[in-house]
């Protein structure tokens, strides 16, 4: 029915939901509506975070560089690599905005080089080929982060001093939550 009006309106229409919680685990804990919940439940499609599915980024990279026009561009393998070490914390959304950001600074280049490619060097895997005991070294893992940063901040024309900072503390969060003892709480930002 249309506001203002006294007819009815029949539609035909589907309703697609999507949620990254475990819905039935929030009906169990009384945090979502169990008669909604049996609503929005007649089909379940389980989609792991891009994180989880990382050899689908080159389709998906492919999929982005048609959809937004520019078929003619591809990336090198180095850039894919690049993409593959990233751990995608803003999943499919996110490399849909990398992807685009990038084609649009290409400046009419036919191959993305990993240089061309800027990412939060804080959500970087590691290098799967260091050895456990360096892995472990938090001064080796800071080392590299800053020599990515460095390198980073080398490729742009101007210094960002707001991007620094975003990185630096994107870093401290990402330490804060990897460290696992009982002076973590103690940890603050200095003033």
């Amino acid at each position: 029915m249309r506001v203002g009006s006294s007819g009815t309106l029949r539609t035909n229409a589907r309703l697609v939901a999507a949620s990254n919680e475990n819905l039935q685990q929030a009906v169990d804990k009384n945090k979502f509506r169990e008669d909604l919940f049996y609503r929005l439940n007649v089909v379940t499609l389980d989609i792991p975070p891009l994180r989880n599915r990382k050899e689908d980024i080159p389709l998906l990279v492919r999929h982005l560089i048609e959809r937004n026009g520019h078929g003619d561009i591809s990336f090198s393998n180095e850039a894919i690599e690049k993409l593959q070490q990233y751990n995608w914390p803003g999943n499919i959304r996110e490399l849909s905005n990398v992807v685009m950001r990038t084609l649009t600074l290409a400046d009419h280049k036919s191959v993305i080089t990993a240089n061309d490619i800027s990412l939060s060097n804080s959500q970087i895997t590691p290098d799967k080929n260091l050895s456990p005991n360096e892995t472990q070294s938090t001064e080796n893992l800071l080392e590299e982060w800053r020599k990515r940063l460095v390198a980073d901040f080398n490729e742009k024309d101007e210094l960002m001093l707001e991007d620094i900072l975003t990185e630096i503390k994107q870093l401290q969060s990402t330490i804060e939550r990897s460290l696992s003892c009982r002076h973590c709480k103690n940890l603050r930002q200095p003033e």
